[in-house]
């Protein structure tokens, strides 16, 4: 949308100028369709306290409706968003894109959502009236109204049993009936419940009894998700629970009548053969008719995101990768595959991977649809059903595996047949999930679930471009499936963590292991290449003020670009391990000593610091500093700041070269680097990986990579991320966001404004409100005169602040508290700003 700048409307630049020229854009790690949203996500928060997803359908149009539950304070509601394919919200949905119905006395949450033909939106799930929760569905007109020709008032709510009944999969049929699978809870575990509908909302009584079918599986079983094959027989994927306690993989078969498919499995029935413990989600059928499930292998805590192939007449496809499941350890901790789609050449899962940290990100991943490998017909084994050696309970039916077990014929299996790509996505601080799966027409993958920042949860979307993951990416330079990039972590202006996982299974003997990056897409290892790696010792800035007062305590202060541990000494020249006094505090990347009260003059001292992976310094950096400063010395710095400011704000030229010098400024150049690599060892394993001198508010690409002994170098997934703080009104006016009075207004940023509460919210405003502003800004050039005369006094103060510990903070934050409350009200009055 072009911003438009109406005359009266100028009050909301002065406004944002004074808000926050110093604060940063959020940093990001993920490889995403830039053309939708912001940078490929979009987080929209329906109520206040806490919203999540987990249901996304493409309409025709292009339309991506959204469905999951919104709190308003008491309980839960449903919550349907619709937006448009550039994901904007769409105006004709309600009149803002999004409608939340309270079904029910309690909670109210939508697992599963359809677009009727007539582009009528069909959400379904559960709803709590007393203590337990009921089948519930709702439909409502293309406009977001309620549908009222559908059950009651729109809405349909169905009691299954006297626990806890859920829809978790809806699908419209042919006929235009609506078949729902989910489970009823009993007093011994729960239970498939499959229903189906009329198209008015009343129960079809021609199918299963009076409508439904319920059929117990094992000790405990859960359906996920459900499928309609070609004939219109009905396949639902979920886990169940064995004897032993060990829970695998279920699929069910259905004919059309709602009755078990006895020609399916066993007795209607598949399960996995994987003897580990297994979980199903999402459910889709290739073209050969093979079944696949989403899934996950292994104990809470620790589990590996999995795909499951069975063949179409129900059997673990013992052909496909090991015992018919494909498992991919994308990081140390909890990952979990929760919703498969196919397509042509490439079959796509999404879920969620765990940080180092804990922290739940969104996980994309695409593979290559023709993943059996050629067969071998010399190798042949027997599997017995299920996995754990127990035995299954079908509806009254007991079948013990030892004598109702199947043969089945193994062949070998494509030693490394995971051909894949995976992409991980973080919205916020907390916990992303994307729960649900839709692939548009042009095969771009639109991901769908909740993001967690600040104790919130808000619906988060994403967007991925489309992947050919059938191209030979085994091959030396493309990607290979045994080396996992790692997600992005700590970003910050200059730097990141990363890393990778070598798997142990490659057949190579690994001689090198990191990590490459570079601002363009697929970087690649160069000979001796290591800028920005963590190779280099950690990157020092000078935090101490130029000036103190006469029997001012001192205060020695630096700043590194990792965490580290600093030395200083007064002679030049010293080794870091020769050097006898550390810093009192230090070991992060802030470090700072009290030297008590100095005698008048100039002090000079020497620093050096290590990190933690042993990287030292081995030139000084020195920090120099006056005590007892007369008046005229200040005034002549002070004069010379803005003179120098006031030279540079005359300047209108976006081409500028050079910046007058600051009085009293670190003479500490900013060393950054476009691309560059990480060397982390050798051999297979999990490492990580510290990117160092990148340049603030730039994306950059990075990928694992993998040098062999024969030299062949091998690479991970593409991993994309942008490196926090664009300081977007300051970077506008003065042309660079490395400019030194932006840097300037950066450092005052962080250290007064980004250490409390009241800082941190006038980041979010700003971070809302500024970026059409400073584009506005940007291309012209006598507004960008303008905006830097107006910096001159916050540049001047926050100098001031940074350089003599004045309590200026006060002053400034008087001046930036009614500017934000104004600008809330004149941004209500004029839209187009």
């Amino acid at each position: 949308m072009k911003f438009r700048l109406p005359y009266r409307s100028g009050v909301c630049l002065l406004l944002l100028l004074f808000l926050g020229l110093w604060l940063t854009a959020p940093a990001w790690a993920e490889e995403l369709d830039r053309s939708f949203g912001n940078q490929g996500r979009i987080t929209t928060a329906v109520g206040h306290v806490g919203d999540q997803a987990h249901a996304v359908v493409v309409q025709p149009d292009g339309k991506i409706v959204v469905g999951g539950s919104s709190s308003n304070s008491a309980d839960l509601d449903f919550a349907v968003i619709r937006y448009n394919p550039d994901g904007t919200l769409d105006s004709s949905f309600n009149s803002d894109g999004m409608v939340t119905t309270a079904v029910g006395r309690g909670d109210d949450e939508i697992s599963a959502l359809a677009v009727q033909d007539d582009g009528r939106i069909l959400a379904a799930g559960y709803s709590v009236n007393g203590t337990a929760r009921d089948f519930a569905l709702v439909r409502y007109n293309a406009d977001g109204s309620l549908d009222t020709d559908f059950g009651q008032e729109g809405m349909v709510v169905t009691p299954v049993g006297n626990g806890d009944d859920e829809i978790t999969s809806m699908v419209v049929d042919r006929q235009g009936r609506i078949v729902v699978a989910g489970y009823t809870t009993g007093t011994l575990g729960r239970a498939v419940a499959v229903a189906r509908y009329l198209a008015d909302g009343s129960p079809d009584v021609s199918f299963g009894d009076h409508g439904m079918t319920l059929t117990g599986v094992g000790k405990d079983v859960m359906a996920r998700s459900m499928v309609l094959d070609p004939d219109g027989r009905i396949i639902v994927a979920g886990s169940y629970t064995g004897d032993s306690g060990l829970t695998g993989v279920v699929l069910l078969r259905y004919l059309s009548s709602g009755v078990l498919d006895t020609t399916f499995g066993t007795a209607g029935v598949a399960v996995s053969a994987d003897k580990r413990s297994c979980e199903g989600f999402g459910v889709r059928l290739q073209d050969d008719g093979a079944i696949l499930v989403a899934g996950s292998v292994g104990d809470a805590g620790s589990r590996d995101t999995a795909l499951f192939r069975f063949t179409a007449d129900g059997r673990p496809d013992l052909s496909f990768a090991e015992n018919g499941v494909l498992v991919s350890s994308v990081s140390p901790g909890d990952d979990m595959a929760l919703a498969v789609a196919v397509r042509d050449n490439t079959i796509s899962v999404s879920g969620f991977s765990t940080t180092t940290d804990g922290k739940r990100n969104f996980l994309f991943m695409t593979y290559a649809n023709g993943l059996a490998a050629a067969t071998d017909s010399t190798a042949s084994t027997t599997a017995s059903d299920p996995a754990d050696g127990s035995s299954v309970v079908i509806g009254e039916l007991r079948v013990e595996d030892s004598a109702a077990g199947y043969q089945a014929e193994m062949t070998s299996a494509d030693p490394s047949p995971d051909r894949g790509v995976v992409t991980t996505t973080s919205f916020g601080s907390d916990d992303d999930v994307g729960d649900a799966l839709a692939l548009q027409p042009d095969g771009k993958a639109v991901v769908a679930g909740f993001a967690g920042d600040g104790g919130a949860t808000s619906f988060a979307v994403a967007r991925y471009t489309a992947v050919d993951a059938a191209a030979d990416i085994n091959s030396p330079g493309f990607t290979a499936t045994w080396i996992v990039t790692k997600g992005l972590t700590n970003v910050t202006r200059t730097g990141a963590v990363t890393g990778g996982t070598i798997g142990a299974n490659s057949g190579f003997t690994i001689t090198q292991r990191g990590v490459v990056f570079s601002i363009a897409p697929d970087p690649v290892l160069k000979s001796g290449s290591t800028g920005g790696g963590d190779a280099q010792a950690p990157v020092i800035s000078n935090t101490t003020p130029a000036d103190f007062a006469t029997g001012a305590t001192v205060t020695l202060s630096v700043d590194t670009d990792e965490d580290a541990t600093c030395k200083y000494s007064t002679t030049a020249g010293t080794p870091y391990d020769s050097m006898s006094s550390t810093f009192e505090t230090t070991g992060t990347t802030q470090h700072e000593q009290n030297l008590g009260v100095l005698p008048d003059g100039t002090h000079t001292y020497q620093v050096r610091c290590q990190d933690t992976a042993g990287h030292t310094n081995t030139d000084d950096f020195e920090v120099s500093f006056t005590v007892g400063a007369s008046t005229t010395a200040f005034s002549g710095k002070v004069g010379s700041l803005f003179a120098a400011a006031t030279a540079y704000a005359a300047d209108t030229s976006t081409t500028t070269t050079t910046t007058p010098a600051l009085q009293g400024f670190s003479s500490t150049t900013d060393n950054f680097v476009d691309e560059g690599s990480t060397n982390d060892g050798s051999g297979p394993g999990s490492f990580s990986s510290i990117i160092k001198n990148l340049k603030p508010g730039t994306s950059y690409f990075v990928r694992a990579y993998a040098q062999t002994s024969d030299g062949r170098i091998y690479y991970g997934n593409q991993n994309v991320f942008r490196t926090a703080d664009a300081c977007f009104i300051a970077t506008a006016a003065y042309g660079s966001i490395i400019n030194p009075y932006v840097r300037l207004l950066r450092d005052f940023r962080d250290r007064y404004l980004l250490t409390n509460h009241a800082g941190r919210v006038f980041v979010r405003l700003y971070y809302h409100y500024s970026p059409p502003v400073a584009d506005y800004i940007a291309g012209r050039s006598i507004l960008r005169l303008v905006v830097r005369i107006l910096l001159l006094p916050l540049i001047g103060m926050s100098w001031l602040a940074l350089n003599f510990d004045f309590s200026g903070l006060l002053l400034l934050t008087a001046l930036c508290v009614m500017p934000c409350l104004l600008l809330r009200r004149a941004w209500n009055r004029h839209k187009s700003c």
